[in-house]
Parts: C-alpha cells; sequence; structure tokens
C-alpha cells in the first residue's frame, strides 16, 4: 500500500450564499434524511459468490494512463491499469485486519539474538508472466523479486515511491538497507537490520518483468529503464502477471483489459479467476459525459455526485440499478504551502509566511468547510477531525483537530506573528509585504475551482489574495518532486491512512512526497526531527501499547504543526446495475473485481 499522488474527487453545485453553521448542519441532516433513505448498504467483508465466466465490464476513467512503467506510477489512472497486470506480493483484509500471500506465502521471523527479522515468501506454483502478443508465458521466479528490489526500487535514480521504504532507521540514527535475499527458485527472504513492528508493509510491494527490465539496465541504466516502456509502447508485449492483460489502447478514447488464460488465483471451488472476460475503460473527464454513459445503459458503475442524486434517485435512468452508500470517504484532499528554502524557486517572503505554523493554522481558520460541506456537497460530506481513521487500529477518539473555522483566531494567530491590516484592510507582514499568494488546482478537476472561489472569497474578506492557477497534473507532479516552483496547491494522495507507518515517503523529512519540503538531507525544522524520531520509534517497537502511545504523540504534533491543510470527507456512492454479483461498495474498501460476474438470466 503506497501513497502516490491523485486527482481530487470533487463535486460542485455552483455558488450560492453564506450560510451559518447552524444553516450547514440543518442542511446536513436534511440532505443525509432525504437522500440516504433511497440507497442501500452493501460493506464488504462477506464470503464471495461462486460465479461463472463471461461478460464485458464497461467503465469509465477520467484521463489516460501516462504509461505503461511500472516505474513511472505517479497519476491513478496508470495505477489503476498496472494493477492488473502486477499484483502485489500480498493481500491486506481491512475487515479482518490480516494479511494473507497473494503472489506469494510469507512468513515472518524475529532473530532476538542478531535483533533482525526476516520475512521469507515462497512463491506460488507455476506463476510466470504472459505476453499476449506472442502467446509465450515466462517464469515468474524469485529472481525477479530480488532484481526489482535490490536493482529498481533501491536505484536513487528512479526516484520511486518505494525507494525510502527501502532502508530501516538504526537506533544510532543511521540508515540500512533493508536486503532481498535468494533462497531458492521460488523463495526468497527480505531482511530487516532490526526488529520492526509491521515488516510486511514494507514488504508489500508490486513486482516487474525481471526479462524486460534488466535488460533495459544493461543497455543504458536507469535513463533506459525509465524509457524503454511508454504510453506508446505497444500494449500486447507488456507483460502480465495479474488477472488481465492490455488487449487494446486507443488513446483519448478507450483502454481494453482481456481476461489472463494464465492468471494463478482461483475460486473456492477450483474455478480460475477472472469471472470476467474483458474490461473495456472509456476515457471521459467531464462527470455530466459520465453520468450521460450510464443514463444510457453504457457504464456499469457511476461515482454519483451529490447534485446528481436527485436525478439517479428518481429512477428514471435506463437498465435496473441502485445506489449504494459508501459513507464518508476514508481520506480528504488537502491544501499545503511550499516550504522549501530553495530561494530561486520562493522569494523569501513567502518562505517566512509559509514557514510558521501560526499561518498555517491561521490559513485553517480561514476555510469555511461548513460552508463547503452545504454548497459542494449539499450537506453530505464531513469536516476531518482525527489524523487516523476511525479503522485504524492507531485511531485515538480524544485527538481531535483544532483549527477549524474562526476569523477571530486567525486574525490573533497572524497578529502574533506580526500580520495585520493596514488602514485600506489590506494584509501585511512586519515588511510591509502584501499577503498575497498562488493557488495550484489541476486543469482535470474543474470541480475543485468551487471550492477554491470560496476559500478566496472568505481570505479576501481578511485583506489576503489568494489566486487561484489551473495547471496541468503533470506540471503540477513535477513542480512537487522536481523544481518547487508553487506556493501553494490543493492535491490529495492514495492510501486509506490506516497503517500508523503507511506514507513512509510522505510524512519523514526525507521522504519524497515531504511535499512542503521533499528529500530533506536532515530535518530543516526541530518539530520534523520530533516527527521524524516518533515515527521511527514507533515503528520499532513491537509492543502495541507503547507503540500507540508514540502514534498518540506524533498525530498530535502533525495536528498541531498543521503541514497540510484537509478540506472535507465527502460521502461516497456507487450506482451499479443490477445485472452482477459481488458488487460491495463502503468506505474501507470497494469490490473485487476479479470476483465480479454476470448474473444468469
Amino acid at each position: 500500500m503506497i501513497f502516490c499522488l491523485i486527482f481530487c474527487s470533487l463535486s460542485a453545485c455552483g455558488p450560492k450564499r453564506e450560510i451559518s453553521p447552524e444553516e450547514a448542519s440543518a442542511l446536513r441532516a436534511e440532505a443525509q434524511n432525504t437522500f440516504l433513505s433511497q440507497m442501500v448498504l452493501r460493506p464488504g467483508g462477506d464470503e464471495k459468490k461462486i460465479g461463472t465466466h463471461g461478460g464485458i465490464w464497461n467503465t469509465a476513467m477520467d484521463s489516460d494512463p501516462t504509461t505503461f512503467n511500472l516505474t513511472r506510477i505517479n497519476d491513478l489512472p496508470t495505477t489503476t491499469v498496472m494493477s492488473y497486470l502486477c499484483p502485489y506480493l500480498l493481500e491486506y483484509d481491512i475487515y479482518k485486519k490480516e494479511w494473507s500471500g497473494n503472489l506469494a506465502d510469507f512468513r515472518v521471523a524475529v532473530n532476538e539474538k542478531k535483533k533482525i527479522t526476516e520475512v521469507h515468501f515462497t512463491l506460488r506454483t507455476g506463476l510466470s508472466w504472459f505476453i499476449p502478443k506472442t502467446g509465450e508465458t515466462v517464469p515468474f521466479t524469485a529472481d525477479d523479486a530480488v532484481f526489482w528490489i535490490e536493482e529498481i526500487i533501491k536505484d536513487p535514480g528512479l526516484n520511486m515511491a518505494e525507494y525510502s521504504g527501502m532502508f530501516v532507521t538504526m537506533p544510532d540514527g543511521s540508515r540500512e538497507e533493508i536486503k532481498a535475499v535468494k533462497t531458492g527458485d521460488s523463495s526468497f527472504k527480505l531482511v530487516f537490520p532490526r526488529i520492526v513492528a509491521d515488516p510486511l508493509l514494507a514488504s508489500n510491494m508490486q513486482i516487474g518483468p525481471r526479462f524486460l527490465y534488466e535488460a533495459a539496465k544493461k543497455r543504458g541504466g536507469s535513463r533506459e529503464v525509465v524509457d524503454f516502456i511508454t504510453i506508446n509502447t505497444d500494449p500486447l508485449t507488456i507483460p502480465t502477471a495479474g488477472p488481465f492483460y492490455i488487449e487494446r489502447y486507443t488513446p483519448g478514447l478507450i483502454l481494453v483489459l482481456k481476461r489472463n488464460p494464465h492468471y494463478f488465483l482461483e475460486d473456492a471451488v477450483g474455478q480460475q479467476l477472472p469471472y470476467l472476460e474483458a474490461i473495456r475503460f472509456q476515457f471521459v473527464s467531464n462527470p455530466s459525459t459520465q453520468l450521460l454513459l450510464f443514463q444510457n445503459g453504457e457504464l456499469e458503475t457511476l461515482s454519483v455526485m451529490p447534485h446528481d442524486l436527485d436525478r439517479i434517485l428518481s429512477g428514471r435512468f435506463k437498465g435496473g440499478y441502485e445506489v449504494i452508500n459508501g459513507g464518508p470517504a476514508p481520506t480528504a484532499a488537502f491544501i499545503t504551502w511550499n516550504r522549501n528554502p530553495d530561494r530561486s524557486a520562493l522569494p523569501e517572503k513567502y518562505y517566512s509566511w509559509f514557514s510558521k505554523k501560526e499561518f498555517r493554522q491561521a490559513m485553517s481558520c480561514l476555510l469555511d468547510r461548513g460552508k463547503i460541506i452545504a454548497n459542494v456537497y449539499r450537506g453530505l460530506a464531513k469536516p476531518v477531525t482525527h489524523f487516523f481513521n476511525e479503522a485504524s487500529p492507531v485511531y485515538e477518539e480524544s485527538i481531535v483537530f483544532e483549527y477549524f473555522y474562526n476569523p477571530e483566531k486567525a486574525l490573533a494567530l497572524l497578529d502574533s506573528i506580526g500580520i495585520r491590516r493596514d488602514s485600506a484592510g489590506i494584509m501585511r507582514d512586519s515588511s510591509g509585504n502584501a499577503i498575497r499568494f498562488d493557488f495550484w488546482i489541476t486543469a482535470d478537476n474543474p470541480q475543485l475551482t468551487d471550492i477554491a472561489n470560496i476559500y478566496a472569497d472568505d481570505l479576501k474578506k481578511q485583506g489576503i489574495t489568494m489566486t487561484i492557477r489551473v495547471v496541468d497534473f503533470a506540471k503540477m507532479v513535477d513542480s512537487l518532486l522536481y523544481t518547487f516552483d508553487w506556493q501553494s496547491l490543493s492535491i490529495a494522495l492514495s492510501g486509506s491512512n490506516l497503517f500508523p507507518s503507511q506514507g513512509s515517503n510522505v510524512w519523514p523529512s526525507g521522504g519524497n512526497l515531504h511535499m512542503w519540503y521533499p528529500n530533506q538531507k536532515t530535518p530543516a525544522t526541530e518539530w520534523e526531527a520530533e516527527i521524524d524520531r516518533l515515527y521511527t520509534e514507533a515503528s520499532y517497537t513491537a509492543d502495541a501499547e507503547k507503540a500507540k502511545a508514540l502514534w498518540d504523540r506524533y498525530q498530535s504534533l502533525i495536528w498541531e504543526q498543521v503541514p497540510l491543510v484537509y478540506l472535507v470527507r465527502p460521502y461516497a456512492f456507487l450506482a451499479v446495475r443490477n445485472k452482477w454479483e459481488n458488487v460491495t461498495f463502503d468506505a474501507l474498501d470497494s469490490f473485487d473485481i476479479r470476483y465480479v460476474f454476470e448474473k444468469k438470466e
């Protein structure tokens, strides 16, 4: 489970008058009573029904994948497509809260004498890479896994999200590698240089085909690995060890995944999975167009926006369907401010504002989440009150975020760092600089514009100018990771924030997705150093009670420093056609496409 950058899924209803918190609460309750009573609950966790083969699943993606190269995954469409080709070593059952083998069975061994942890993997019998172009299969062996870990993930030139997770912080503060060691043709182990609390989280990863990537690396090193497979590569030449392969890709129009005849997984009665014959993705960036396609019976599911609930629940659309209430999303989009001290990319005045916690706290106190919930989500959302979601083993009800909408508190916080309004009502710092900054949102996410406008209007009332800039998602990613030429932005991260040590590339100061200042050689601030210490100590504390005490301090410190200002957790709704079985949906997890099958007449 790896954090990666994704688009924010937000919806809007257009501007409305400002409302009070009491009105927002009343609207929220009214919306829940009106809409939620007309929906069904279909949570996951139950045993899957036995299905039959056949059927084509028609669905939509907001945009094309950016690559078919497993080392270059930075967006949700690419993540989705590559997950069907390159499965993870392990699976985590979020309902049972336990790990199980996927590509491999596993065994965890703790050596108290050597003070190390080992995770031993045994690959499934007959595991193979299928090359659809030729029909050939290539054995998937321990060499694939060891090569991928040692030569791909650990290559700093590839800057993979998993890179930071391959190192362990030792008691003396030094960092040592987790070693991948082959123990047999179908077995290998990961050796952690110290005893760790949850080695399986760091052990779980996708593996690429060694026979392709190794040849590329020998030809031209890291650069060739990045370049030899792109979005323009013939998809039929791309191997798969997953449930599907890419049969066809027409940029901007369609991508078709076909059932892999050599996939390893079987259902409870020995039938090979997946049940579906194919998945057909259409690329549709406009939510209204997706709605029209669902209305015409051309999509199997639809993520329903709050402003479309009236039409969807009226039942006037073609074909039988139900709307599932998944509850509030486990994570939320957020706002952050650049604090990278490179003055060529970030002039001094911005750094002096953004680096002060009081400024960030004030900016959170000027974000009217109640207005956003009422105007954008029709009351069907919740503020982010806790750092870890309710399903996390270290969720702590008493640790609650404090910096909600409160203009008076915001002004007092700004005043404490010398930022005050002048006689003309313009907010200025102690050097006379007007407080104004750019705010980036993605070009492919027009719904976020409504939220940005609400925020900009409220800031303007206090004499702060926030200029909204719509940029391409690829530009935003490049600026976050490499050029640092941004001031503030809104984005979201995948992942449920379920495991406390999740996000090793985000929260520790050395992470390459430590967005406000990534890849720090040493912590830039005392609080970041303390976050690093707490993260490290808790990650290597096997005693659950002692570890939780550390995680409590960790999340309290993050809430105090406000490196990210979270927006809201919108309710997630899924309309699904009645002809499908094994389709579940809730805030914890969605259905497993491998088990979905079409009902027989």
